[in-house]
Formats: C-alpha cells, sequence, structure tokens
C-alpha cells in the first residue's frame, strides 16, 4: 500500500528532505500528472523500492508518492521530534509551566437571591 502526500508549494528543501536525485539526466523522480497516470505501476513499483516519487501538476511539484513503510518512518520521526506538550511546559524558563503569571480574570460578582 502506498500514501500519497499532498503538497500546496513543495520547495526544494523538501525534495532533498526525501533523498530526490533531481539530476537532469535522472527524470524518473518527477512525473507529469498526465505520465503518472497513465505509468502509475511504475511509479508504485519506484516508490516502493524507496524512491520517492514527485507528480507536478501544472509544471509544479504536487504530489510525493513513498512507501507506506517510509510515510511510517516520516510520521515516527516528526511525532519524536516534536515532543510531548508536557515536555514543552516544562521546557519554559525557571520553573516550567507554574513561572507563567497568568493571573486570575476581574470579574465582577453581583448578589444572587434564590426564592424568597
Amino acid at each position: 500500500m502506498i500514501y500519497i502526500l499532498f503538497f500546496v508549494h513543495l520547495k526544494l528543501a523538501v525534495l532533498r528532505a526525501f533523498s530526490l536525485d533531481l539530476h537532469p539526466n535522472t527524470m524518473s523522480a518527477m512525473w507529469s500528472l498526465h505520465e503518472a497516470r497513465n505509468k502509475f505501476s511504475a511509479v508504485v513499483e519506484a516508490a516502493l523500492a524507496g524512491r520517492p516519487q514527485v507528480i507536478s501538476r501544472r509544471g509544479q511539484p504536487a504530489v510525493v508518492v513513498v512507501s507506506a513503510a517510509r510515510y511510517g518512518q516520516l510520521l515516527a520521526e516528526a511525532r519524536q521530534a516534536r515532543g510531548s506538550f508536557v515536555e514543552h511546559l516544562l521546557a519554559i524558563p525557571g520553573e516550567g509551566a507554574w513561572a507563567l503569571d497568568i493571573g486570575s480574570p476581574r470579574v465582577a460578582t453581583r448578589d444572587v437571591s434564590f426564592g424568597g
């Protein structure tokens, strides 16, 4: 099974993150949408072989096809790099989240009468 990742604006840095060889002599890493549709089996085989495939739309990179295994690795790496919210709060200088002086809201009270 493969996953198709959609990118609005795929930058060269993202292409490097996928270790794509976009040298002019190796055009197999970049496919037009029409070409990828006609040769989808080849796109899938290349992705399963560990070579992410970039599919362009109107001349701009739009989609990256990667294997399910690579997609799982990317998700795991992203989760690991992100850390937990608790770790984020504890990393606040001082005493962690306790150092934040949020204060209490200024609310005017009113008298309430329950029945007569």
